[in-house]
């Protein structure tokens, strides 16, 4: 998977800017079937990319950290990416945020097979790439694993794909109700929902 970076010239059709990556354009590595998911810019001008990673046996959730000049930044998780750590084989992130600390939080679903309901799944990592040990906490029968947070959904209830994460820490969560047309939003505790 790539990402390209236009030129902030305003002729038509605008050029890539060559000072980025190669050519204009950062390969960010590859997966079976790598999705582009989300996108954010750091406070130090790198750019986190959110991929999910799909093979007929599984899903996961793979971050990239580029540099301002688009390049992989070897100083993050191992090589550069950070995978979603958790139970399952199916973890499917949908968005991705920073929060005021400069950790990275992804949100998304979870399921140990592809047909069973959906659990809610956050993942927080430090600035490096590493899971979040003061982050964990799950309301399932699954073990606690650091950075991870599960919650079992109700049965019509679904992740939306919206997180937000504003200064106070705590990690709100959009889901839809499929018996309402209502959204609703869900917070949880910046620590981890070791209350739910």
């Amino acid at each position: 998977a790539a990402l390209a970076i236009l030129s902030s010239a305003h002729a038509q059709p605008l050029p890539l800017d060559p000072s980025f990556g190669t050519n204009g354009v950062a390969y960010a590595g590859s997966g079976s079937r790598a999705i582009t998911v989300d996108v954010e810019a750091t406070a130090k001008d790198a750019a986190l990319v959110l991929f999910r990673d799909e093979t007929a046996t599984a899903v996961t959730g793979r971050i990239v950290r580029l540099t301002p000049d688009g390049h992989r930044d070897a100083s993050f998780g191992t090589n550069g990416q950070a995978f979603t750590p958790g139970p399952g084989f199916f973890n499917q992130p949908e968005s991705l945020e920073i929060d005021a600390d400069g950790r990275i939080v992804l949100g998304g679903t979870n399921r140990f097979f592809p047909n069973e309901p959906g659990r809610l799944l956050v993942v927080r990592f430090d600035e490096s790439g590493q899971p979040d040990p003061s982050f964990r906490g799950t309301n399932t029968s699954d073990p606690l694993t650091d950075g991870v947070a599960l919650y079992e959904l109700a049965p019509g209830i679904d992740v939306r794909g919206g997180f937000a994460v504003p200064a106070n820490g705590r990690i709100y969560v959009a889901l839809t109700d499929a018996a309402s047309t209502e959204d609703m939003a869900e917070m949880f505790p910046e620590q981890g929902p070791e209350d739910w």
